[in-house]
């Protein structure tokens, strides 16, 4: 072999060379995870055996008896609005309560308050489901609660007074409804001694939000009381046995409805790394531990893979398949790099 044939070939050993390692380098896929609205209506509250307006509703009723609210909502603008007014169910989060018509998070439908409250018009009807106001009108909604079923505990929710102000449109997506809503909270104690049920943890999954890697979880309120989400540290495992997530959750800070389960995120910490197996949510209160597994396939770290592809963050994820080929890369790089040596030596 003539020496400008050997280093055109050694030319090209360096040159597959370099892509190999590059492959090598890059295939283990490092992946990571309110506007102010002025007010256009007003709403007054008073229950028809008093004087005095109310801010929210909260009683313990009696089985199968009527007890009546009279909700005033005035116009202040100089133009006719339409108002939507609906009952609702009190949803928590890790950073407030929301109230809204319906939810998948509800665990028992006994503790949705529209099954007792009638909400109507004391001089006439709504039109398409909306309460129509003339410019600075005032009208008043009869509300009606009745519990007609034995039910432990506490229900929660509330009376929505809801207006659209605005629709954003979205070329690329769907459009955005801008809207003002007013909620009277509405609470009706049933049963106090009802006992208390343990909080669990379950529907684990790693889940991308900007650039950060969370492992998303939903919280089991299993009672039927109004409390909070249980407090103290937790760290996260994974099938190495490695920590990949640890924290603390402040006491006393989350209000959880009855029956409900509420989303929670904790971020991984940086260089976890995630694989398919057995994975470990321990939670300690200082006092007792609780143990949590839940499993990852290797479907669902490849699914993940996919979803993260465009995030930029310092989570690793392996997987088998991942394993095996730097395997192969590292066999045929050390091929080359035998034969480089054999081809310097001639």
């Amino acid at each position: 072999m003539s020496s400008s044939d050997c280093e055109k070939k050694y030319g090209f050993f360096k040159v597959v060379f370099f892509c190999l390692f590059l492959g090598m380098f890059f295939y283990t896929e490092s992946v990571a995870a309110e506007e102010q609205i002025s007010s256009s209506f007003d709403v007054s509250i008073q229950a028809d055996d008093e004087t005095s307006q109310v801010k929210d509703i909260q009683f313990t009723p009696q089985l199968n008896q009527e007890y009546r609210y009279t909700a005033t909502v005035t116009n202040l603008e100089n133009y006719a609005i339409e108002v939507s007014i609906f009952p609702s169910i009190a949803v928590s989060t890790r950073n407030s309560m929301t109230y809204v018509a319906e939810t998948e998070n509800l665990l028992n439908q006994d503790y949705d308050l529209k099954n007792y409250v009638k909400i109507q018009p004391q001089d006439g009807n709504f039109v398409d489901g909306f309460l129509q106001l003339d410019a600075k009108q005032s009208r008043d909604v009869q509300i009606i609660i009745n519990v007609n079923k034995r039910i432990h505990g506490e229900v929660l929710g509330g009376i929505n007074f809801s207006q659209v102000i605005g629709i954003q449109e979205n070329k690329d997506s769907v459009d955005i409804q801008q809207v003002y809503q007013k909620v009277i909270v509405v609470r009706l104690k049933l049963n106090e001694l009802a006992k208390g049920t343990k909080q669990t943890i379950g529907d684990f999954e790693f889940t991308i939000t900007g650039d950060t890697t969370t492992l998303s979880y939903y919280l089991y309120n299993n009672d039927p009381l109004v409390t909070y989400a249980e407090g103290g540290t937790y760290r996260v495992i994974n099938p190495n046995q490695e920590i990949i997530a640890e924290g603390k959750i402040e006491s006393e800070q989350i209000v959880l409805s009855p029956y409900i389960k509420t989303l929670f995120n904790v971020p991984l910490l940086d260089g976890a790394k995630l694989m398919s197996g057995e994975y470990q949510f321990i939670r300690s209160d200082g006092n007792d531990e609780t143990t949590t597994y839940f499993h990852y396939t290797k479907e669902e770290v490849d699914q993940f893979i996919e979803e993260a592809a465009d995030s930029s963050n310092t989570i690793t994820v392996q997987s088998k398949a991942n394993l095996w080929l730097v395997i192969a890369l590292s066999l045929v790089s050390v091929l080359l790099i035998l034969t480089l040596v054999k081809l310097q030596k001639k």
